[in-house]
């Protein structure tokens, strides 16, 4: 069976604030009931390309809002 996250991506998921919304996501994708033409594995794929793209976003939403709170120190 391959792996499907590297311990950092688990690490960055768990320290994320969205975690439930994540593990939502992945408990969704192993449910039974499947839309047409998903496997369950499509579907775990997704979460995690989702998951994944929520955390980039997080972390540039964050990382913009220090450089304003610097930028507003500074004057």
């Amino acid at each position: 069976m391959k792996k499907l996250l590297t311990e950092e991506e688990i690490r960055k998921i768990a320290s994320s604030s969205s975690v439930e919304k994540a593990a939502k996501k992945v408990s969704r994708a192993f449910k039974l009931e499947e839309p047409k033409g998903k496997t369950p594995s499509a579907k775990l794929e997704n979460a995690i390309a989702d998951a994944r793209d929520k955390l980039k976003r997080e972390k540039k939403r964050r990382k913009r809002a220090e450089k304003k709170l610097r930028k507003a120190g500074q004057e």
